[in-house]
């Protein structure tokens, strides 16, 4: 299957980036297993691209090895130093798993489909899903691309925006969506005498459907 082979090789690329961290900082592959609560030979698999990481253990070792959680999410060995000292603390690992297996459990219920049609598209078996959907089990990174791919996640609203990791994901998240944006518009939202506007903006994407329908019934009698 297509989605089995695709996993496999993230998992390669995986591997080669986190053993190119892990050389970068000095750590041995032990120290690093500790971090996130497995054995050095276990680190060595995950290294090899024979055993997936999840997204909260990538967390760990991206604070730990101070680097940007966007590190792993490329194709370029550039192991570019960030500066902050905040440390993920391991024992956080089960709630973001819990948190995350929220995220995909509402997402999967809302796409309306069924767990056979997800075996089929992902190769990700029902029973696995579940362990997933509960917080039970880590969701390897690959799976949980394919995941955010079939229901539209942008996998770094999973990242825990907490961590010194986290915050510079969302930091990078935002740079890189003002660059996208017109230039007019960067120019509109750059000048402080616009922020009311941008404010206004902000509470009427907050509205439900409901509101927002009576607020443009109420300016269309205003203006009649």
């Amino acid at each position: 299957m297509q989605s089995k082979l695709a996993a496999s090789i993230r998992r390669k690329k995986l591997g080669v980036l986190i053993k190119d961290a892990r050389l970068f900082i000095g750590k041995t592959k032990k120290e690093c297993g500790q971090m996130i609560g497995i054995s050095g030979g276990a680190f060595n698999s995950i290294e090899n691209g024979k055993r997936s990481i999840s997204l909260p253990e990538l967390e760990v070792l991206a604070n730990n090895f101070s680097l940007p959680i966007k590190y792993f999410f490329q194709d370029e060995l550039q192991t570019e130093k960030d500066q902050s000292d905040l440390l993920f603390n391991p024992d956080d690992i089960n709630s973001s798993n819990v948190r995350i297996g929220e995220v995909i459990s509402k997402a999967f219920s809302e796409s309306n489909m069924t767990y056979k049609e997800l075996l089929e598209k992902t190769g990700i078996s029902g029973s696995r899903m579940k362990k997933y959907e509960r917080g039970d089990s880590a969701v390897p990174i690959p799976e949980l691309e394919i995941l955010c791919n079939l229901f539209n996640i942008w996998i770094y609203d999973l990242i825990d925006d907490s961590t010194g990791s986290g915050k510079k994901a969302i930091e990078n998240q935002a740079v890189e969506a003002f660059r996208n944006l017109e230039p007019a518009l960067q120019d509109f939202i750059s000048k402080p005498v616009n922020t009311p506007y941008l404010e206004v903006a902000k509470k009427l994407s907050s509205l439900s459907t409901e509101q927002l329908r009576s607020i443009a019934e109420g300016l269309l009698e205003i203006t009649i």
